[in-house]
């Protein structure tokens, strides 16, 4: 589905970001006038209103992003939570009755409503797509004569594959409602990411793990040597010392001065001294 008109409106009548709350509701309104009338309300910086989107015909209008807080349904903390939608009609006519929304406007939002169901994985039901008056701390008779269990089904249809859940009963499709919802309010959306992730966490630990056993064994490998090297250096040391003792032997027998000059010279050579 494609928006084919964006209408960027003062920030004085949005919010910008969402207190990190997610997108759980649609709420349905009508203008009480053509989409020219909402466009000009909501690019008035004072009115301190707006909607994410306006339908007439199969003209859509985006005057919000869907990451920023619409000041649309009376009350603020729906308003975290929805996008809200108007709708062409509502206002008077000469024959003092309210005009009705066009069928082609409610094709439109229906196609739209089902892409946002979509998205948010939004249960396409009238516990969460609602009429303003169903959400407003003020009385208000929005959204008028817009048919929205109308919309709701058409969505439901849109969004339900040829030869999907047609077969399903009640309470099958009461059940595949309560896991979307699930889905929704527990942030379990992404179910498949997460395993992936999970997996790719324990492919990192069996990695570390191998490297551990690797790194164990080399510097076992090199405390062997050490200790190796450590009797060798203790055998020449032994070596040097019984050098030293025949050293003073010589030296004290004059009779072996031949003796005692060859060590003092071994022990000159290794220690630079006598």
């Amino acid at each position: 589905m494609k928006i084919i008109d964006r209408k960027p409106i003062p920030p004085s009548n949005y919010k910008v970001g969402r207190n990190s709350i997610k997108i759980g509701t649609v709420v349905m309104h009508w203008i009480v006038g053509n989409l020219a009338s909402a466009d000009g309300a909501f690019h008035n910086p004072s009115r301190i209103a707006s909607a994410h989107y306006g339908i007439e015909g199969n003209t859509i209008f985006q005057w919000v992003g869907e990451d920023l807080t619409a000041y649309h349904a009376g009350n603020f903390a729906t308003n975290l939570k929805s996008i809200g939608i108007e709708h062409s009609g509502g206002e008077l006519l000469a024959d003092n009755t309210r005009r009705k929304p066009s069928q082609q406007t409610h094709e439109t939002s229906a196609q739209l409503v089902a892409d946002i169901a979509k998205r948010y994985r939004i249960p396409l039901d009238r516990n969460h797509v609602k009429k303003h008056n169903e959400v407003s701390d003020s009385p208000t008779q929005c959204c008028g004569s817009l048919d929205i269990d109308w919309i709701v089904a058409r969505a439901k249809e849109i969004n339900t594959p040829q030869g999907g859940d047609n077969d399903m009963t009640d309470d099958q499709r009461k059940a595949l409602d309560s896991l979307q919802l699930a889905k929704t309010e527990f942030s379990l959306g992404n179910l498949e990411g997460t395993a992936n992730a999970g997996a790719g966490a324990l492919r990192d630990v069996k990695r570390l793990e191998n490297d551990k056993v690797q790194l164990e064994t080399t510097i076992s490998k090199n405390e062997a040597k050490i200790s190796a090297l450590e009797q060798e250096v203790n055998k020449v040391a032994l070596g040097l010392d019984k050098c030293q003792s025949d050293l003073k032997d010589a030296q004290a027998n004059p009779n072996n001065m031949e003796l005692g000059e060859l060590i003092r010279l071994v022990v000159t050579k290794i220690f630079g001294k006598t």
